[in-house]
């Protein structure tokens, strides 16, 4: 039998030392090497994700805050509008409002018209009537200041004035014609499938019944 020499046998030994390198890297530390990094980026997308619901969340509950004050806001604006959902209540209501606006501050009435309502989305229709108006000057002021300032919502869209003479000059007398309107809910209209309507149906289906 042959004996291998010093040389031989380090070199067989280092050889066999590389091998056993050879093997932990390819079947242990590579592929922990790659499990580590699939985890590390699986983490990092997580991450986002996780940064991501966060952030979705936040901005769903700053919306449920501005909703929440927009609802708050619109209840309130909606205390201006006039009470009565009906056309010919509604023109009634603004009639008189503006009349006794006009009357409280001593200004003559000489003519007041109501004009057709319209509507001008699904919920709200506006009502408008227009009056001719005449009184000093201060009067007129004071006039358009308590329209502004009152509970409902009252807004000038066509307006005009002429001078009337007087036989003091210092007296600033003035005709105003000016069309005045307001907003209300629209009225829901009347179905047959309404609960009422269904009670009446059923009510004469019963008296017809034997």
């Amino acid at each position: 039998m042959t004996r291998l020499s010093l040389r031989e046998r380090k070199l067989l030994t280092w050889v066999g030392v590389a091998l056993a390198l050879y093997l932990l890297l390819e079947f242990a530390v590579l592929p922990w090497w790659d499990t580590l990094g699939e985890t590390r980026a699986a983490a990092e997308i997580q991450a986002r994700r996780v940064r991501n619901y966060r952030r979705i969340l936040q901005q769903q509950d700053h919306t449920r805050a501005e909703l929440a004050r927009l609802r708050q806001r619109t209840a309130s604006l909606e205390q201006g509008l006039l009470d009565s959902a009906g056309d010919a209540l509604a023109g009634a209501e603004i009639q008189g409002l503006v009349r006794d606006i006009a009357a409280d501050r001593g200004l003559t009435i000489r003519n007041s018209d109501l004009e057709p309502a319209e509507q001008i989305s699904p919920r709200y229709s506006k009502v408008s009537t227009r009056i001719s108006l005449s009184g000093g000057i201060h009067q007129w002021a004071d006039f358009v200041h308590a329209m502004g300032a009152g509970p409902k919502i009252l807004f000038v869209e066509d307006l005009r004035i002429v001078p009337v003479r007087a036989a003091d000059p210092k007296n600033k007398d003035i005709r105003v014609t000016l069309s005045v309107s307001a907003l209300k809910r629209v009225q829901p209209e009347a179905t047959g499938d309404s609960p009422a309507g269904a009670g009446a149906g059923a009510a004469g289906r019963g008296r017809g019944t034997p």
